[in-house]
């Protein structure tokens, strides 16, 4: 990555690194493909609003030298992503780095109390390694709750690393919960029309409204181009 300005319309190498460099930080750039297209852009905005820079969302000397400064992660999870929904097994991937570190790893329901409360040994080296694991949760009593993944501190037991993710649980929306289809809002649609048509009842929209928290405030209030989420068995 060079310290040249890549703006919309760039290509080549070094927009394939930013667009890299971005995506290793947590900012969809969209497709890998050294085109710097409106999604980058947008993933470069989204960054240097979250480092405090200009957002104009052009890869200078400063946003550039922010991505090259970022840290490595000691725990880095990819999978649950914030507000996703999961099943039972929740599973739950990403990367850590030491040698056999133990971490907690614990399901919360929305009010805060444990379903799943885990210490997890993970590393195999002195490096970043990838790990994975299931969380069985049984039915939660709530349809939204959270994964936390940390570590207790050998100085004070203070909670570190700690990485909150906020998550819907499929079964707690519908038992049998298999996986979701996605459903693009027409003019004029309500919550109830959709679960009329794929429920055959109307009266089942809160399972669409609580599939949706991270999109969806009001059950009176969605709006055509949104592609929502709709739980099945």
């Amino acid at each position: 990555m060079s310290d040249g300005i890549l703006r919309v319309g760039s290509s080549g190498a070094q927009v394939r690194v930013l667009q890299s460099a971005l995506a290793a930080a947590g900012y969809d750039p969209g497709r890998i493909d050294a085109i710097l297209g409106q999604k980058t852009e947008r993933a470069v905005k989204a960054f240097q609003a979250a480092r405090g820079l200009s957002i104009d969302g052009l890869a200078g000397p400063l946003t550039v030298g922010a991505l090259r400064s970022l840290r490595v992660p000691l725990l880095s999870i990819r999978q649950p992503r914030p507000f996703d929904i999961v099943g039972d097994p929740v599973l739950v991937a990403g990367m850590v780095m030491g040698f056999e570190a133990t971490f907690h790893a614990r399901v919360l329901d929305s009010n805060g109390n444990f379903l799943v409360d885990q210490p997890k040994t993970m590393g195999r080296g002195d490096g970043i390694t990838e790990v994975s694991f299931e969380l069985t949760t049984g039915v939660p009593p709530s349809a939204h709750g959270s994964i936390d993944i940390f570590e207790f501190s050998a100085e004070d037991g203070s909670v570190i690393k700690r990485n909150l993710i906020p998550v819907v649980f499929g079964r707690g929306i519908l038992d049998t919960y298999g996986g979701f289809l996605p459903h693009l809002v027409r003019q004029g649609e309500t919550l109830g029309a959709i679960a009329g048509t794929f429920y055959g009842d109307p009266a089942l929209s809160n399972r669409i409204f609580l599939a949706n928290p991270h999109q969806l405030a009001d059950p009176g209030q969605i709006f055509p181009g949104q592609v929502l989420r709709v739980p099945v068995e």
